[in-house]
């Protein structure tokens, strides 16, 4: 029998395999369902013969981009969706997804670097943003909003910038207030513009206008004097006009320069935005409803999902439909109001010159967004209670060990000098507070069982009790305070 070079043979392995048309259109179509995999499986292929306009190009022998259009006839504005699919490990993946409205696609042409494609209208103008890693650009300032203040309307200054005409959908100007350091964000005003507005090349013009009702954030309807203000704009309603053409520029979003492209976010400070949704809900009498937040962290001159925090309800309690109020002091993120509607969290926030120390709160600190940072495999760090100090490392498995969802290792000193090692999966956390009320620093993992508690002895360490069988979860006497109603997914 003749053998293979070893060349021919590593060149097998790393060949693609390349795909068929349907298949990428069906996992684009799977990719961000919401409903379950088993029963729209079932109704895919009927779904699939709904779709129009479909298009797919190849940008590299790992890379596809899928484009559709959905909701023709059922909705009042059809969408149509971009979809990034590469090959890895022996399969092809969606990455990433922009969706735009029918009457905002300008798409002319994909630019593809290896990692990152741009879609851009005839003109130049970036209108999606795709990447592999799953990062976004910077918002384009294409049209530029400024707020002027609120005298029976709200004033908005709006200025094109480029050589072609802008025009301008019906949809809510947002404006934000409250983003200087320590000032809490949840005061503002959402205007509604009702019918479309044609700028002309680089023309600046004032609009008043009405405060928008029937929208489940609540307008401020009350005259105040707002400080630090930034303004969105979205896009909604039924066009007047059809399809753009090539020599305009017809935003769905209109978000600040130092913004992720694609979301309509609030920032923290330079290196954070975040995102929030409220997703009202009602089984059997209880409130079912959940408030999501998506914070975004700035690297290498794009912006990285940071984490997910999920608000659940507390028992009966029923949420408030207002925006969640939020306070960033110095490194750290206070979500949420204490009282009985709402638990707060106070979330710690990787920036780059903080020390890699964390200093023990009295209520509980998710620490897992400042853990799974993208600078580093593998950080050391320091937990400190007054003249009380422990070392914890914190790296993230190696990728054949990871599966499909990422894992992280976390490596603990034990009280009788060994280590704790403990996998955690990527739908866990890490919360520092004092479950044991003995005034020092504990480690949680959850959602889990395990409880690492705080020890004086060596100069700080950990140990961990076996709960006894068939028994309560924590030590007798133990008062686990940080199990809260925020969880963190990656």
């Amino acid at each position: 029998m003749r053998l293979l070079p070893l060349t021919v043979l590593c060149g097998l392995a790393a060949a693609v395999e390349q795909p068929s048309p349907e298949h990428l259109l069906q996992e684009a179509v799977m990719y961000g369902s919401s409903t379950d995999g088993a029963s729209y499986r079932r109704n895919l292929q009927q779904h699939l013969t709904e779709l129009n306009g479909v298009k797919i190009k190849k940008l590299a022998n790992n890379a596809y981009v899928v484009r559709y259009e959905e909701g023709a006839g059922k909705l009042l504005t059809p969408i149509v969706r971009y979809v990034l699919l590469n090959y890895h490990r022996e399969q092809w993946w969606p990455r990433q997804r922009v969706n735009l409205p029918l009457l905002c696609d300008n798409v002319a042409s994909y630019h593809w670097n290896g990692t990152v494609l741009q879609l851009r209208s005839a003109t130049g103008q970036l209108l999606g943003d795709l990447a592999i890693d799953g990062s976004s650009a910077d918002a384009p300032q294409y049209v530029q909003l400024r707020y002027q203040g609120f005298d029976d309307a709200v004033q908005i200054e709006v200025q094109n910038t480029l050589d072609i005409p802008v025009r301008l959908l019906p949809g809510l100007f947002v404006v934000y207030t409250g983003t200087e350091p320590s000032a809490e964000c949840n005061k503002i005003y959402i205007a509604k513009l009702q019918k479309e507005c044609v700028l002309h090349p680089h023309e600046t013009r004032q609009l008043a206008l009405p405060l928008s009702t029937g929208t489940f954030n609540s307008p401020q309807r009350v005259k105040q004097e707002l400080h630090g203000t930034y303004v969105n704009y979205l896009a909604f309603g039924t066009p007047d006009s059809p399809l753009p053409g090539a020599q305009e520029y017809v935003p769905f979003i209109i978000r600040q320069a130092d913004s992720p492209l694609s979301w309509t976010s609030a920032p923290l400070c330079p290196e954070y935005v975040w995102w929030l949704k409220y997703t009202p809900s009602h089984l059997s009498g209880f409130d079912s409803s959940v408030r999501t937040i998506q914070v975004w962290r700035r690297a290498n001159k794009r912006w990285y999902p940071a984490g997910t925090l999920s608000d659940s309800v507390l028992d009966k309690v029923r949420f408030s439909k207002e925006t969640m109020p939020y306070c960033l002091n110095g490194h750290i993120l206070h979500i949420g109001r204490p009282g009985q509607e709402q638990a707060p969290v106070a979330v710690l926030l990787p920036l780059p010159d903080r020390p890699r120390e964390i200093e023990a709160l009295p209520c509980p600190l998710d620490i897992t967004m400042c853990l799974r940072t993208l600078s580093s495999p593998q950080k050391t760090w320091h937990i400190r209670h007054g003249e009380w100090c422990a070392t914890f490392d914190f790296s993230p498995l190696p990728p054949e060990k990871a599966f499909r969802s990422p894992r992280f290792l976390i490596t603990l000193p034990s009280a009788d000098g060994g280590n704790y090692k403990h996998t955690l999966s990527s739908r866990q956390r890490v919360l520092v507070s004092d479950v044991n009320a003995d005034n020092l620093p504990d480690i949680t993992i959850t959602p889990s069982d395990v409880v690492f508690y705080g020890s004086a002895e060596r100069g700080g360490s950990f140990y961990s009790p076996p709960a006894p069988p068939r028994s309560t979860k924590y030590p007798p006497n133990t008062a686990h305070a940080c199990t809260g109603a925020f969880s963190v997914h990656f």
